[in-house]
């Protein structure tokens, strides 16, 4: 999909932050808190799949609980269609979720073992109380069979334990999709599958954006299944933005150190020796600087040792349409005024 300037955001993150703070007890001091998103600003586009890449803990996972409403921002703002959606309770908080869903990664977990597929696909439905019993049974077939699992009589009436964990994921995805949602995250869908199952889950997200328009945001540690499924990327260190742009451009031709290691962390089959093609990781990590350093330097190999520990690089935009957080790069500290206004409509 190409973006243009025409393409209105069907998501705006401003300046989002989550901070959870550390909790005492009477044996100790206060705990330290924890910052999982610092001041995140971004722009999903109607129709596009958007990736979310980082490591484990970096705050991918975060980010899309804080898009549905399953948990608050500490500080900035989202908006879906223009519209503010941070702070939302009751009716509109309800009207939001039939727009908005999320696939959660363990369908080991995410699936109630005491509940059929048919229970745990229509219960959305009940919720929003959508059609009679013999409607919701036939869009929950129809669904079912949209998803892989077919023909859907076969499955109805099955529990968890008597599905492989390919078709508990086929469920999760068809709970998600059943109230015909017009923007879903997925959070890691295929981390619990093996790979030919995983490109079965990839073609089903893909057919989603196809047929039914259904905007996404992808959220994986695997640059590979990135580059397979989205259109564009950003990658996501500690809280941070580190680099956004088109997938393939980002990773054929990362900018950003941390990007670059990750590219590194990829197996390469068919090498007797470790091959690395930038080496911007650090084998020993190095003191970190002050707070208002970059949250890189401690493991950067390129670091600038002048400016890199004292001054934060923000996410600045470069002649070829993607934005990089790094001085190496020509990034201006804190700057995060890159993305368009908007307008201040209540739900």
């Amino acid at each position: 999909m190409k973006t243009t300037d025409e393409n209105k955001p069907i998501l705006q993150i401003r300046n989002v932050s989550k901070i959870y703070r550390g909790k005492g007890n009477l044996f100790r001091s206060p705990g330290k808190d924890v910052v999982a998103l610092n001041r995140i600003s971004l722009d999903i586009f109607k129709g596009e799949i958007f990736g979310l890449v980082g490591e484990s803990g970096s705050g991918k996972t975060t980010a899309g609980r804080l898009v549905v409403s399953l948990e608050e921002t500490t500080s900035g703002r989202i908006f879906m269609e223009n519209r503010e959606v941070t702070g939302l309770k009751g009716r509109s908080l309800k009207a939001f979720r039939r727009k908005v869903q999320m696939i959660f990664q363990d369908p080991y977990q995410s699936l109630n073992p005491q509940r059929s597929v048919y229970d745990t696909v229509s219960e959305p439905l009940k919720i929003h109380r959508m059609g009679n019993a013999s409607e919701r049974k036939a869009k929950v077939k129809e669904i079912l069979k949209a998803v892989g699992l077919s023909p859907p009589d076969d499955f109805l009436f099955r529990y968890p334990h008597r599905l492989s964990g390919g078709q508990r994921q086929r469920v999760a995805i068809a709970r998600a999709m059943v109230l015909n949602p017009e923007f879903v995250i997925a959070d890691e869908p295929t981390s619990m599958l093996d790979a030919s199952i995983s490109a079965q889950i990839f073609n089903i997200l893909l057919a989603m954006r196809k047929d039914l328009g259904v905007t996404q945001m992808f959220i994986t540690h695997s640059l590979a299944a990135a580059r397979y499924i989205c259109d564009r990327i950003a990658v996501i260190y500690r809280g941070n933005l580190m680099e956004l742009g088109p997938a393939e451009a980002v990773i054929q031709n990362p900018r950003h150190p941390y990007t670059q290691a990750l590219i590194d962390a990829v197996p390469k089959f068919g090498h007797a020796k470790e091959a690395k093609l930038y080496g911007t990781l650090l084998a020993k990590r190095r003191e970190a600087g002050k707070d208002k350093g970059c949250i890189f330097y401690p493991v950067c190999a390129v670091a600038d040792d002048a400016i890199c520990p004292r001054k934060k690089p923000g996410l600045t935009p470069l002649d070829d349409g993607r934005m990089v957080a790094c001085f190496r790069e020509g990034s201006d500290p804190e700057q995060t005024s890159f993305l368009p206004h908007v307008s201040n409509k209540g739900v």
